[in-house]
């Protein structure tokens, strides 16, 4: 039986592509996150769309082994407590409200020190998870931060 021809790895197009696409995803997600942050009324899904954006940054943070004391670091490790309280507490979303804009603003921040392909790596262990039933919690993030091979669900 012969083998049908792969596609070439190495196409400049359809990796352009890949990255343009990859890049817009990781841009609405953000978007999105402020938007609910700022001006939403739903506490539950500021706390998912945030929760989102800090896995998938955490993940490629700690891959791209970003020094964690770093400023926008260390915003993003106090995003993390406050979606934490949040998700605890929904009667508390105005009054972190600044801190999740704050944290959103670091996360735009940090995008340039990221490798694009850790970022997309972070968005599908999160996929990954969720389809399981599992929804990682604020001492994942920092570990995530710090190692995230170190994670089992992340290896």
């Amino acid at each position: 039986m012969k083998r049908k021809p792969t596609r070439h790895a190495g196409n400049p197009v359809e990796n352009a592509v890949r990255i343009s696409l990859l890049k817009r995803e990781i841009n609405d997600l953000i978007t999105m996150a402020d938007m609910q942050a700022s001006w939403g009324d739903s506490p539950a899904q500021t706390v998912d769309r945030c929760g989102r954006v800090l896995f998938v940054v955490s993940f490629a943070t700690g891959r791209c082994n970003v020094p964690d004391d770093l400023p926008e670091v260390r915003i993003l490790r106090a995003m993390c407590n406050v979606v934490e309280q949040l998700a605890l507490d929904h009667s508390t979303l105005d009054q972190h409200r600044a801190t999740l804009s704050s944290g959103l603003q670091a996360v735009q921040r940090l995008l340039p020190r990221l490798n694009l392909w850790s970022i997309a790596e972070g968005s599908l262990v999160l996929d990954h998870l969720l389809l399981q039933g599992i929804r990682p919690q604020v001492e994942d993030m920092h570990q995530l931060i710090k190692a995230p091979a170190a994670l089992p669900f992340a290896a």
